[in-house]
C-alpha cells in the first residue's frame, strides 16, 4: 500500500481579540507572510490593542500612544496604506517608524496624518484650559509661545537648560526656516506652560479636566 504524507495547510495569520477591537497582519505589512509565535505577535502589536472604550484626547509626550489611536481609527475607517498616503502625504514606513518610537515626526506632518483620521492637534495652556492654539497654524503657536520665553527673561544658557531646545532653533521654527520635530516642540512648550495634545474635537481639549 502506497502511504502519501499528509497535506501541509498554511496557519490562518494569528489574529488578536479584544472587546472592541481586532488586529491583524495587515496591520503592518512588514508581517506579512511572517511565522511568528503567538506570544511574540501579541508584544509586537501591543501598542495597537486597546481594552474599552477610547479616549477622547492623548498628551502627545506619548508619541506612540497618539499614533497607535491613529493606527485604530484608520482600521476603523477601513483605509488602506495606500489611501492614507494619497490623503496624508505621510509614507506608510514614516508612519510605522512614528508608531515604533524609531523617529519622531516632524510636526506638521504629524498634524496632516492625524487630521486625515479627524484628530485635531492643538497647544493648550496648562494654567488656562480655554487658552488653545491650533498647531496647524504653527506660526501662532510659535508667537504664543513666544510670550511666557520673553517674561521669563531667560539667559540663552538657561531657555536651553530649561526646554532643551536652542535659542537660534527656536528662532529658525519661529521664523518658519525649518520645522520642530514633534519630540522637540513638546520638550520647548512644557516647561513654558503649555502641552500638546491630539483631539477628536477641539471643545474636548478647550473643557478638558
Amino acid at each position: 500500500m502506497m502511504h502519501t504524507s499528509p497535506t501541509t495547510k498554511t496557519a490562518p495569520a494569528f489574529r488578536v481579540h479584544s472587546s472592541l477591537f481586532i488586529i491583524s497582519h495587515d496591520l503592518d505589512p512588514r508581517l506579512a507572510g511572517s511565522r511568528l509565535p503567538p506570544e511574540s505577535w501579541r508584544n509586537h502589536a501591543n501598542p495597537l490593542f486597546c481594552l474599552g472604550d477610547e479616549p477622547e484626547e492623548w498628551n502627545l509626550k506619548d508619541q506612540r500612544g497618539a499614533m497607535a489611536a491613529i493606527f485604530r481609527e484608520r482600521r476603523n475607517q477601513s483605509v488602506s496604506f495606500l489611501d492614507m498616503e494619497d490623503d496624508s502625504g505621510v509614507s506608510v514606513c514614516s508612519a510605522f517608524n512614528w508608531l515604533n518610537g524609531e523617529r519622531s515626526p516632524i510636526l506638521p506632518n504629524f498634524v496632516a496624518l492625524a487630521q486625515t483620521f479627524g484628530f485635531e492637534v492643538v497647544m493648550r495652556s496648562k494654567l488656562e484650559p480655554d487658552e488653545w492654539y491650533d498647531v496647524s497654524n504653527l506660526t501662532r503657536a510659535m508667537q504664543a509661545i513666544d510670550v511666557p520665553r520673553r517674561q521669563m527673561s531667560l539667559t540663552t544658557k538657561a531657555f536651553r537648560e530649561l526646554t532643551c531646545v536652542a535659542v537660534n532653533s527656536f528662532y529658525a521654527w519661529y521664523r518658519r526656516d525649518r520645522d520642530p520635530t514633534l519630540r522637540k516642540f513638546v520638550q520647548l512648550i512644557e516647561p513654558l506652560g503649555f502641552e500638546l495634545v491630539m483631539t477628536r474635537n477641539v471643545s474636548s481639549a478647550m473643557h478638558h479636566a
